[in-house]
């Protein structure tokens, strides 16, 4: 067996692991930086804001269209990369239906997006 095609799985495994550390750890600075916040507040005898205690994720509705458009686009590519490998006949039929998974999510998210309406996507 050739070691080369390994290559391409042996990467996918470790990008996907690096992204996995590096969000971790920034999560980790993240959460260490209110913490130290924290501290220096209460040490100063200073009324700590209940803001910093809320651990609950601040989203925003223009995430959910980014999001909904970035994964939509993907689908689409990943569509037009399966229709012509099959084309081409180097992959079987139906091999562009892979990019319903991610189309469909984006669309779903989209459809999120609309339905909070304008009032909530206003509001700042």
């Amino acid at each position: 067996m050739d070691a080369l095609q390994y290559a391409a799985p042996f990467a996918f495994w470790i990008f996907l692991a690096a992204i996995i550390i590096f969000g971790s750890f920034f999560g980790y600075l993240k959460s260490r930086s209110r913490d130290r916040a924290i501290s220096d507040i209460a040490q100063r005898g200073q009324k700590v804001p209940a803001e910093l205690f809320d651990l609950t994720p601040q989203t925003s509705p223009a995430g959910l269209l980014v999001g909904g458009l970035v994964m939509l686009f993907i689908g689409i590519a990943l569509a037009a990369v399966g229709w012509s490998l099959v084309q081409s006949h180097q992959s079987p039929a139906g091999s562009e239906l892979v990019g319903l998974f991610p189309g469909g999510i984006g669309l779903a998210l989209l459809i999120s997006y609309f339905a909070l309406g304008r009032s909530k996507r206003d509001v700042r």
